[in-house]
């Protein structure tokens, strides 16, 4: 976990993928456009720390605020910000990537994280769906 630790800020992606993943895990297209222009005014600062065996991720996109705290292999739910909608997430490390499996009412999502030096890119997939997010160590 070591390589994850630490803040990251997002950089500028695709919208077209971005937005066609958002609506696959069940946004409509208003909410998908809001999210868009929010996530382009305002890059995603993201910050994993480490206490013991519990790992907490804090990220700020603009006015949202989410953090979850975690150990590897322990699914728990959670209320996600804007809409406030229950999610289940499972975090683990695979092959020296952080994954984690998530289901918000009933869609299936997946976040694969990877690190090489100061980069990080995550890969984010839900109903067939994919695009890539890059961060920069800060």
């Amino acid at each position: 976990m070591e390589p994850f630790l630490g803040k990251w800020q997002s950089l500028p992606q695709n919208n077209v993928e971005f937005g066609a993943f958002l609506k696959a895990t069940g946004m409509s297209q208003e909410q998908v456009e809001g999210y868009q222009k929010m996530n382009s005014e305002h890059p995603d600062i993201v910050t994993l720390t480490q206490e013991g065996d519990q790992f907490k991720t804090h990220t700020v996109c603009g006015p949202v605020v989410i953090e979850h705290t975690f150990k590897l292999g322990q699914t728990f739910v959670e209320t996600m910000p804007p809409e406030n909608k229950q999610c289940k997430m499972t975090f683990n490390l695979v092959n020296g990537a952080l994954e984690d499996d998530t289901e918000m009412e009933g869609v299936k999502m997946k976040h694969s994280r990877t690190v090489s030096g100061d980069d990080m890119t995550m890969v984010m997939s839900a109903g067939g769906k994919s695009c890539i997010r890059m961060y920069k160590r800060i």
